[in-house]
């Protein structure tokens, strides 16, 4: 029998993969691996920069309703009554709306008693509190000291607050209403407030 001495045929060689191949696959997947990282930086550099330009433009908004609110503010609570039309153009530079038709409407009354009644005033601004701005509105707490002097004597008030509402007209702030917030004394019986409202005379 010839069936023992048959060998059996010789298995199929595994296929070999030539160094060539592999190196250029190693290649091409780190390249791609490179691109995915590459498009990644740069769309976090983006969101960085986004992020960054609003949280600048934010700061920059703070920083000009600071800067309206105080100088609104000293404007308002300073006075000389024997120079008083010099005070009402710089104080409707920075008004807007109702803050602005009450002003006109209230500034002839309000220099007739101030020059009846000698007065003359300084306003300091001590602290300012700007709330959130709301796309073009704000709202900002102003804390200031008093100075005043009239016929009826020497005041002074180191805690005066007032709210004040601002609206951007054209790309800049203005003030469109200012609320006294001495209430609290007032209904204590204390001294009178000085700090001003739409109807009210600064001071007094």
């Amino acid at each position: 029998m010839i069936g023992n001495d048959v060998e059996a045929p010789d298995a199929p060689d595994a296929p070999v993969t030539s160094p060539v191949a592999t190196s250029r696959a190693l290649v091409t997947s780190l390249a791609s691996l490179c691109a995915v990282f590459f498009v990644a930086v740069i769309v976090l550099s983006i969101v960085a920069v986004n992020q960054r330009d609003a949280r600048q433009s934010a700061d920059a908004d703070r920083h000009r309703v600071e800067d309206v609110a105080s100088l609104l503010t000293t404007r308002l609570l300073s006075y000389d009554s024997a120079r008083i039309d010099d005070t009402k153009a710089p104080v409707l530079a920075l008004a807007a709306g109702k803050f602005r038709d009450d002003y006109e409407r209230s500034f002839p009354g309000l220099k007739e008693l101030l020059v009846g009644t000698k007065a003359t005033q300084t306003g300091k601004v001590q602290e300012i509190y700007v709330s959130s701005i709301d796309g073009n509105s704000a709202h900002a707490i102003v804390i200031a000291s008093i100075d005043h002097t009239g016929v009826g004597g020497r005041t002074s008030r180191p805690d005066a607050y007032l709210k004040l509402s601002l609206v951007k007209v054209g790309g800049a702030w203005k003030v469109d209403d200012v609320a006294d917030l001495n209430f609290s004394q007032a209904a204590a019986g204390g001294s009178p407030s000085t700090a001003p409202t739409t109807t009210t005379v600064p001071g007094k």
